[in-house]
């Protein structure tokens, strides 16, 4: 009897252990879960609920030393961005071959982007309005309510064209100053890009019961850079003059 209650003992001795060692060891995981993969597991907690789209901000303007004649400015144009897990099945078909027609692109890398399982991917940026306009019509025709969207873009015009282009430099796919005046002013011109935000479901479908929306305007770059050349615009006629001799 002494020796059933000393082995019950060492059992509930043995429990109690573990037990604790059980408890201690979920208090530790729940530490590191929350003060040391606390901020990575929030970051990707926000990016599974919400679907980002970019605004493109428009740089800003160049100037000539007489603060008259433009050198460079930016113009409003358009993104079209899908989300392909948004587009019905039956349309997806159809869908391809009005990109294709209407932004004069390559049928297999728009088919491989409108059935990726993605949030986002961009099928034509910088476009005109009259091709988007071309697009909604298309997408209003055959009830197409969701999956594709159109966005604000901006698009660089250079009026004097190769105008002390190896000055004023040039600017990439993503409206980044690449060289020149361009580059080197980048911080200035480029601006702040807005953005619009939407609550969605696991499926990346907007959540209509959150309707929380937000939508940031971009802030365009500062329009102060005055390039100084000689007599202004008037170069111009000089530079060609003295190719063509």
């Amino acid at each position: 009897m002494v020796f059933s209650n000393i082995k019950m003992k060492k059992r509930l001795l043995y429990i109690i252990i573990i037990s604790i060692l059980i408890c201690l060891g979920l208090i530790a995981r729940i530490a590191v879960i929350q003060f040391i993969d606390g901020n990575d597991l929030k970051l990707g907690a926000h990016e599974q609920q919400t679907l980002s789209r970019r605004i493109t901000a428009k740089r800003g303007t160049m100037y000539d030393a007489t603060c008259k004649n433009i050198l460079a400015t930016s113009a409003s144009a358009e993104i079209v961005t899908i989300n392909p897990l948004n587009i019905p099945k039956d349309k997806k078909e159809g869908l391809i071959n009005a990109f294709c027609d209407i932004f004069d692109l390559d049928y297999e890398k728009v088919s491989k982007k409108v059935n990726k399982r993605s949030s986002i991917e961009t099928i034509a940026s910088r476009c005109d309005k009259d091709k988007t306009d071309e697009l909604r019509k298309y997408l209003l025709e055959n009830n197409i309510e969701k999956g594709v969207n159109i966005d604000e873009d901006s698009k660089r015009y250079y009026p004097y064209g190769t105008l002390a282009s190896h000055v004023i430099g040039f600017c990439g796919s993503d409206n980044q100053g690449l060289d020149g005046l361009e580059a080197k002013y980048d911080d200035i011109l480029k601006g702040t890009n807005g953005k619009i935000l939407k609550i969605t479901d696991a499926k990346r479908w907007r959540n209509r019961r959150r309707k929380r929306r937000i939508f940031r305007t971009g802030k365009r770059g500062k329009p102060d850079i005055i390039n100084r050349f000689n007599n202004s615009i008037n170069c111009r006629k000089i530079f060609k003059t003295g190719m063509y001799r």
